[in-house]
């Protein structure tokens, strides 16, 4: 099945609902740091222990590369 919602609030899904997660748009389209930390959270919320995050990002500027590395960081805290 597949499932579109608002990457900040997955709060229709319990937690360890999903095997996989696709996050093909949250971390380009979020342009608040505050919203980008809500959707890694909710990810990790919703991901079963030992599931898969498929992540896309678009990369700009060196700011943007940076961005990137700490959200990848986030998420490997988050899901370690």
């Amino acid at each position: 099945t597949t499932l579109f919602r608002s990457a900040t609030d997955l709060s229709a899904y319990g937690d360890g609902f999903f095997d996989v997660v696709l996050a093909f748009g949250p971390f380009y389209h979020l342009m608040a740091a505050a919203e980008r930390e809500a959707a890694v959270s909710e990810i990790r919320r919703v991901l079963k222990p030992g599931g898969t995050v498929l992540a896309a990002f678009i990369l700009v500027t060196v700011v943007s590369s940076i961005g990137l590395l700490l959200i990848v960081r986030l998420l490997y805290l988050s899901l370690s």
